[in-house]
């Protein structure tokens, strides 16, 4: 809590306090009026998700490159409040661990946090690391830009763990037209098995920015280099 305390960018949740009430300790934030970001969209369906997006990014990559840097360790829609504004800016740092293992919330347990949203190499007893924060980021884009939990097809537990383990993606179309084609190659790379090859977050913010502010004629014009750019860390596979 006490580094929470001290952070301060738009798309983190500004945490203003703690108080004693009878059921336990609680935290005072800023008030978030449209409450969390699926809550949100589901009453707002005109809204740009993708500058949703976007904003989740900014807010990750301020947690990553904080001193000492910050380890969200539980990034899913439900942690993800929507202000005034209509921005969006993360929260609950339950899980959240500072690169050198310090806690900064209750637990810094491996295996805490959602499993649908959980990098396949933290079931092995893993450290979080920005790399699973970056898998965890693609797997809540899933709920934002498609409506849907990451594998929303799969309701047993123990077939979850095997389609993890066994590198199902978290997500496929349900057809050849998919409504954010390009946003979702990004996604693809984000959930990839090796750690390694998932894309820094400064590619992604890239990405998605150059997607975001160029006309459709431009976005036709920097597709190829876009797709280049992803196939620097990313399998062949994923940006054919």
């Amino acid at each position: 809590m006490r580094v929470w305390t001290h952070l301060d960018h738009e798309n983190v949740v500004t945490l203003l306090g703690h108080t004693q009430e009878l059921e336990g300790p609680g935290l005072v934030s800023i008030w978030h009026p449209h409450g969390s970001i699926l809550n949100y969209l589901a009453n707002n369906t005109a809204a740009n998700r993708e500058v949703l997006c976007a904003d989740i990014a900014l807010g990750l990559q301020y947690l990553h490159e904080h001193e000492p840097r910050i380890i969200h360790g539980d990034l899913k829609g439900a942690n993800v409040l929507i202000d005034s504004k209509g921005k969006a800016s993360i929260t609950d740092f339950g899980l959240s661990i500072i690169l050198d293992g310090a806690p900064t919330g209750h637990t810094s347990s491996n295996f805490g946090g959602s499993l649908r949203f959980l990098a396949p190499e933290l079931l092995d007893e893993s450290s979080r690391t920005i790399h699973t924060d970056i898998y965890a980021y693609a797997c809540t884009c899933i709920e934002i830009l498609f409506d849907q939990q990451p594998y929303h097809q799969i309701s047993n537990q123990g077939h979850l763990l095997r389609a993890i383990i066994e590198n199902v993606p978290p997500y496929k179309p349900p057809n050849e037209e998919v409504t954010f084609p390009l946003f979702l190659r990004l996604l693809q790379c984000c959930w990839q098995h090796d750690r390694s090859s998932r894309p820094a977050l400064s590619l992604i913010i890239d990405i998605i920015q150059r997607c975001l502010y160029r006309t459709y004629w431009e976005n036709l014009t920097v597709h190829q280099g876009i797709v280049c750019a992803l196939s620097v860390q990313c399998a062949p596979s994923f940006v054919t």
